[in-house]
Formats: structure tokens, C-alpha cells, sequence
């Protein structure tokens, strides 16, 4: 390619978003940067990019909704390349129906990107693809729009790291487990230390909690630990558990909590509750995101009451908690917005 292209990122982190700019510009590409989706859809408007860079969450307008609406609004799209830390083939399918194709998973490999762009944008502008026509699309989205069936019961989903075993056995030993909700735990650790920690739990907390399996259907009133070295989903409709090594590390760890609590929110949406406890890092921060903005329930560990504060502070940065509790009042909290939601299913 004689001429670097222009490439518009959409991506709400900072880091991730300066690392891209960074990379892009030195490799001679014009860059421009915005934090969400709906500024990313204005600068489209006003100006011609080759390649827009689109993360799947973001504030205010996410990375589905954008290609929804590049593919309604505007006369010509963009090459978009999605990056996301969530490889789940239903959401590449959604993505790819509205234009998307190619995907980065987090973390990222930089120099596939190049790559990518080098391969598939000048096939890209010789054959643009065409937006649909907004009634098309209507139809093609009208069953993905409808309101989703009740889930059979709540989903309670944790994310712990450093300070995380004292943590889970001090809210476990204090929450009344009922037939009302299912508790799916992701603890860093590796595979002999988590194997370790659910016979501990169990004993310490009075409470059976037991290693997730492949394909399993979680049931009310378990409890459930992500084995080491594999991220943990929750997949919808089923609701089957599904484990997967092969993905790479998000967050630096595997298994991790993004995983889990973007699938969650799928698959419970708003009858889904996150909490996040003491850890290092800000692993579980995209998945509350997405808990969030499908009406979920948001629990975050009051960072004074933490070993390690950046994972709570994550989610109060990003002002999606909608409760900071101390490690003392997290089981009455969970056990409180089970009852409330719990009455809607019923």
C-alpha cells in the first residue's frame, strides 16, 4: 500500500487506546482517537476514515450500536476491526451481520494489526461492502431486539484476586445461600492452588462449593469456582457452563472475570448481580460494564476494605457500581438484591 491509510479508534481506555495511536502512527498510518461510540459516529460523519478500530464496550453508544448505526447512517463504511476480549462466536456473528469481519482479541497482538489492515483494506475499497437499508436491518435484528425470556433464576457472578481467598471465605460464610440464585466465582490462581480452594471453601464456610465443569447446567443454590488455566462462561440460552483454555489471557490471567461476567449479562441481563472484590489490576471492570448496561446489579468492595484496591476502584472509576459495601455488609447487600429480583422472575 503506497499511501498509509487513515484509521479512526474508538476505545474508551486510555491505555489501550494511546498504545494503538502510538503503534499506528509510528508505522505511518494518520490516527485519530475518540472514547465512544457516539463520538466515533460523528467524526464518520464529518470525515472519510479507511479503517475504523472499534471496542465491543463502550460508554454511551457500544461497538454493536455503532456498526448498527454506520450501517443506517452512512453512505460508505468504513474496513472496522473489531477488538474485544470476549471471542464468544455469537457475538463475532452479530458483528460480522452488520459488517464487522475482522477481529483482534485481547490482548492484543500489534503487529497482526498491521497485518490485517495491509491484507484486507485495499479488497476493502475495491469492493466496499454496502449498507442496508434501515428497514433490512430492522428485520434482521427484530428477534435479537426482543425483550429475552426470564431466566430460571438469578446469577451471582465474583471476581477476586490478591486478598481474594480471606475475602470470599468472609462473604460465602455470611451469605444465605438460597434456591433463588446460582454463584459462579472467578479467583485467580493457578490450577493446583484453585483445585485447593473450593475443598477449603467448602470446609471453612460450611457451604459446598465445587469446581465448574464443561457443559454443565449450573443449578440455585450452588456455588461454583473457575478451575485454573481456563476462562468460564455462561452461555445464553442454555445456560451451560463452558470452560476454554484456548483463549488467550485477558487481563494478564485465566481464568479471568471479564469473561464470565460479559457472559453472564447475555444470559441473565438485568437478573444478573456482579461484585467485585480486592485485587490488583482492573480485571472484571469490561464485564461490569456490560452487566451494567443490560440492567444488572453492580456490587463493588469498598476499596478501604480491600487488600488490594485497583479492582474495586475500577468499577467506582467508571461509575457503573450501583453499591459500594464494605467486605461486612457485601452478603446482605447480594442477599437483598437476590430477593428483590428474584420477586420479578417469579
Amino acid at each position: 500500500m503506497a499511501v498509509k491509510a487513515k484509521i479512526l479508534i474508538a476505545e474508551d481506555s486510555i491505555t489501550v487506546a494511546e498504545f494503538l495511536r502510538d503503534f499506528l502512527v509510528y508505522t505511518g498510518y494518520t490516527v485519530e482517537v475518540v472514547p465512544d461510540g457516539l463520538q466515533a459516529l460523528q467524526k464518520l460523519k464529518q470525515t472519510t476514515f479507511d479503517v475504523l478500530l472499534l471496542d465491543l464496550n463502550m460508554p454511551g453508544m457500544d461497538g454493536l450500536k455503532l456498526l448498527e448505526a454506520i450501517q443506517t447512517e452512512l453512505t460508505t463504511a468504513p474496513l472496522c476491526i473489531m477488538i474485544t476480549g470476549y471471542p464468544e462466536a455469537e457475538i463475532r456473528k452479530r458483528a460480522k451481520d452488520l459488517g464487522c469481519y475482522l477481529f483482534l482479541i485481547k490482548p492484543i497482538n500489534i503487529e497482526s494489526l498491521d497485518s490485517f489492515i495491509q491484507k484486507y483494506l485495499p479488497a476493502h475499497k475495491r469492493n466496499p461492502p454496502r449498507p442496508q437499508s434501515l428497514k433490512k436491518l430492522s428485520d434482521q435484528w427484530s428477534l435479537a431486539t426482543k425483550e429475552k425470556p426470564k431466566p430460571p433464576f438469578v446469577c451471582l457472578v465474583i471476581a477476586a484476586s490478591t486478598g481474594g481467598p480471606k475475602a470470599l471465605e468472609a462473604v460465602l460464610k455470611n451469605l444465605q445461600v438460597t434456591n433463588e440464585f446460582a454463584t459462579l466465582i472467578v479467583q485467580h490462581g493457578p490450577k493446583w492452588m484453585l483445585q485447593l480452594f473450593a475443598d477449603k471453601l467448602t470446609e471453612r464456610t460450611k457451604k459446598k462449593v465445587e469446581l465448574a465443569l464443561d457443559g454443565q447446567r449450573p443449578k440455585a443454590g450452588h456455588i461454583y469456582l473457575a478451575v485454573g488455566d481456563h476462562h468460564l462462561y455462561i452461555e445464553p440460552g442454555s445456560f451451560k457452563l463452558k470452560l476454554c483454555s484456548e483463549t488467550p489471557k485477558i487481563n494478564s490471567v485465566r481464568p479471568a472475570a471479564d469473561p464470565l461476567f460479559h457472559s453472564a449479562a447475555d444470559a441473565f441481563g438485568p437478573y444478573c448481580i456482579g461484585v467485585v472484590l480486592t485485587g490488583l489490576g482492573k480485571d472484571g471492570a469490561e464485564g461490569g460494564k456490560k452487566i451494567y448496561s443490560e440492567g444488572g446489579y453492580i456490587i463493588a468492595q469498598d476499596p478501604k476494605t480491600a487488600v488490594a484496591s485497583t479492582m474495586p476502584l475500577s468499577i467506582i472509576n467508571l461509575k457503573i457500581q450501583n453499591q459500594i459495601a464494605s467486605l461486612e455488609e457485601i452478603p446482605e447487600a447480594i442477599n437483598g438484591t437476590v430477593s428483590r429480583l428474584a420477586k420479578k422472575i417469579k
